[in-house]
């Protein structure tokens, strides 16, 4: 006789079974899974439980919990008589929808179900929720347009139809008695030009649709229910659209035979377009929701964070030290009188009032930045407030400028004097400009900057447009005449002084406004921000140079994975071979050739990585002048005759730079791999033409190097043209070294450098040096 504790023993085994098996069903699925033996004790739950629960359980939520501990105790009496109802070996399964303030209401489809075992004894019962909110708001909105489709019927252009039902045994057979005018068109007929029958409506309607169409105007005349449904026709003139149909059975009312179907038919097809349209648009609302400078929250009306831009998620981190998250309370946050600040001007808010204010944060170097923070209530189409939406937008350069005109504006209410004080101890240059764009005043850092930058001193009464040099000129003059208009102008430039030392500047033009709204000038406002522009070009600098030593490794471990291994691997491969001591002498020396051969080809290896190594690392070598000239002459000189001859002709222009400071080897093997390469790769029967030139700009040093050999396929080798052991000319010798090479001496010398080429039409290389 097996005891009430063997019992419940076997049972809890039979349940452990029963569990292994749906484990990878619980963790891949989006309902929740949660299973209780017979005292309600949690055996097992998938992920999907804790999203269910209340966030105040769900740290309670563990395997041999007991199941009302991790539920509001107002649910308890409902779900005992549920679940004891489950152990008898009922199936339950009911609809249940949770409102949250502000929010649609979700719907899940909770469902009881008794676990039993292989005697078919209850052991235990499983609660599954699935969230039907999609299929149930689906559900409200289709009822939602049928009852409007009622109500606008009689205006609406929506065909009618009518079809008898004879039954035959059981199965009705359906056939076509009227079909509106409107119907007709629908499908694309002429009213009273064509006999509309069944046959030919199901023949309009598409294959897939067909089927399932007939089955569910049998199965609304068999249970008496009305026939709904939509789907998709293709018109007599090949075009395809959506309609609606919906029916009524009308039956005899002494006997219950069906007599016939009387519904309508709707094109749709423009509603369909619509719904395809607005999800788009939201789509495209929540892109900029996300990527705008603005950082929104969006909470309900228990302050409940529902969405919230990337800005946001930042913010709350930069200043609170928080992670953002959706369902968590945002007063949650806060502490303190900040936190009864924000309760304070939440329910303002709520209650109509438009709540905005500026707030300063000091960041970790000490800078101060301003915010303008903003709530706005969200309501749908009856007024009624839905949630609130937080805003915060970064104001400080605006706070910058007014809390330099606030200086300016106090001193000036004083007396000029204050005013010239100002003016000359600010960290920003300022120039007045009359309405002719001629200078009114200026601060000392405005006529120290002009000095430095292009050698004039300020004076006032002189044109503005004096002082830009003659490339900017033109761009400065409009940027002049759009301020005179009203606009606030806001640029960043950068401009090489009279050192040749690149600085960054911040320009502002604001436009003078006197009391009757006439513009009378400008001012113009200068900030030096080279040192930011520095910072954010050295931060390049660096990602650059990460990723390029990234790719040194990844070539690196492809040198020792393809080169060195099979080398090492015919070696040991010999040493065993020779270890046979039956072999014979001849066998021998074929053996040691063949070890003499792998060890050579492995020291070429070992050589080529030492040179590349070499080239990586820190240039010790001290810089120095050189000539490009004298550079290219040497080169010549050392070319093998074999090599340079009558048939090679190298042209030079180094009229724009013909020097620089630099690694003198690094450039000799530069310029000695692409020439050597120019002449070698050659077109057949035609001689060799090399050009080699020079170009400056304000931040870079150009070398174009070009030839009329046989060029390269770049759509076939794609990025493989500066790779290690690259060879592309099989018919010459060589080992893929060349190219590689100039490319690791361009960038360990601070440059880069890019490949233009057909084949036939020769190769073209442009290497850039910045200055």
């Amino acid at each position: 006789m097996v005891n009430d504790s063997d019992e419940k023993l076997l049972a809890d085994e039979t349940l452990k079974k029963s569990e292994a098996a749906l484990r990878t069903i619980f963790n891949k699925t989006n309902t929740s899974y949660l299973l209780l033996d017979k005292e309600f004790n949690i055996v097992s739950f998938n992920n999907e439980v804790l999203y269910a629960l209340e966030p105040e359980y769900r740290k309670m939520l563990q395997v041999g919990s007991h199941f009302f501990s991790i539920v509001n105790e107002t649910r308890h009496e409902r779900a005992r008589k549920v679940f004891e109802k489950a152990l008898k070996g009922e199936y339950l399964s009911y609809e249940r929808d949770y409102s949250i303030a502000g929010v649609n209401s979700l719907w899940f489809n909770e469902r009881i179900s008794p676990i039993f075992d292989e005697n078919d004894s209850v052991v235990g019962i499983v609660l599954t929720s699935e969230d039907i909110s999609e299929r149930k708001i689906a559900e409200n909105k289709l009822l939602q347009n049928e009852q409007h489709l009622l109500a606008t019927q009689r205006i609406s252009k929506t065909g009618s139809w009518e079809l008898s039902i004879e039954m035959d045994k059981d199965d009705p057979v359906l056939k076509a008695v009227y079909w509106s005018d409107q119907a007709c068109r629908i499908f694309g007929y002429e009213p009273g030009k064509y006999e509309f029958t069944s046959e030919v409506f199901f023949k309009f309607v598409k294959p897939d649709d067909s089927t399932l169409l007939r089955r569910k105007l049998i199965e609304a005349i068999k249970e008496k229910k009305i026939y709904e449904h939509e789907f998709e026709i293709i018109r007599t003139n090949g075009e395809e659209c959506f309609v609606k149909s919906r029916a009524e059975i009308i039956y005899d009312q002494a006997t219950g035979v069906p007599l016939k179907v009387m519904g309508t038919i709707q094109d749709i097809t423009e509603r369909k377009k619509s719904k395809e349209e607005l999800t788009k648009s939201e789509s495209n609302l929540r892109t900029v929701f996300d990527n705008t400078d603005t950082a929104f929250v969006l909470m309900d009306n228990d302050f409940r964070v529902i969405h919230f831009s990337n800005p946001a998620k930042q913010s709350f981190w930069d200043q609170l030290r928080v992670r953002l998250s959706a369902g968590d309370n945002v007063l949650d946050y806060f502490e303190g009188e900040r936190k009864e600040r924000l309760i304070s001007n939440l329910n303002r808010q709520l209650n109509g009032e438009k709540v905005r204010y500026e707030t300063t944060f000091v960041d970790a170097d000490g800078i101060t930045h301003w915010y303008l923070d903003k709530f706005f209530t969200v309501k749908d189409p009856e007024d009624k407030v839905l949630g609130i939406v937080m805003s915060k937008t970064e104001i400080t350069e605006r706070k910058l400028l007014e809390i330099e005109k606030d200086k300016i504006s106090t001193q000036l209410s004083n007396s000029e004097a204050n005013l010239r004080t100002i003016f000359d101890h600010t960290s920003i240059s300022y120039v007045l400009l009359d309405s002719d764009l001629n200078i009114i005043s200026f601060n000392a850092l405005a006529d120290q900057g002009f000095i430095n930058d292009v050698g004039m001193p300020m004076i006032a009464g002189k044109a503005m447009l004096d002082y830009f040099p003659g490339e900017r000129k033109s761009e400065a003059k409009n940027l002049f005449l759009k301020a005179l208009k009203g606009e606030h102008i806001k640029y960043e430039t950068d401009y090489t002084g009279l050192d040749r030392n690149l600085s960054w500047y911040y320009f502002q033009l604001s436009p003078i406004v006197n009391s009757d709204h006439t513009i009378q000038g400008i001012l113009m406002s200068i900030t030096n921000i080279t040192g930011r522009k520095t910072i954010e070009i050295e931060r390049d600098n660096l990602l650059e140079d990460i990723t390029l030593r990234n790719k040194d490794l990844e070539q690196f471990a492809y040198i020792v994975s393809h080169n060195l291994r099979g080398s090492v691997a015919n070696i040991l491969g010999t040493t065993n071979i020779l270890e046979d001591d039956e072999l014979e002498d001849e066998e021998k020396k074929f053996v040691l050739a063949g070890l003499n051969t792998s060890a050579k080809k492995l020291e070429v290896v070992i050589n080529d990585l030492s040179s590349i190594v070499q080239v990586k690392q820190l240039v010790n070598e001290k810089k120095q002048k050189v000539v490009f000239a004298e550079l290219v002459s040497d080169i010549v000189s050392t070319l093998p005759a074999a090599m340079y001859n009558d048939e090679v002709k190298i042209v030079t222009d180094f009229s724009m730079v013909g020097e620089m400071l630099s690694v003198k080897s690094y450039l000799h093997s530069i310029f000695y791999n692409l020439i050597s390469n120019s002449i070698k790769y050659k077109k057949t029967n035609e001689p060799v033409q090399i050009e080699i030139s020079s170009a400056l700009t304000n931040t870079t040093l150009r070398l174009i190097f070009k030839d009329n050999g046989s060029g390269l396929d770049l759509e076939k080798i794609g990025d493989k043209a500066f790779g290690l052991y690259k060879r592309f000319h099989a018919d010459i010798e060589g080992k893929g070294m060349g190219l590689f090479m100039v490319k690791t001496q361009v960038e360990t010398l601070g440059g880069n450098i890019k490949l233009n080429s057909e084949p036939g039409k020769g190769c073209e290389f442009i290497i850039d040096f910045k200055i």
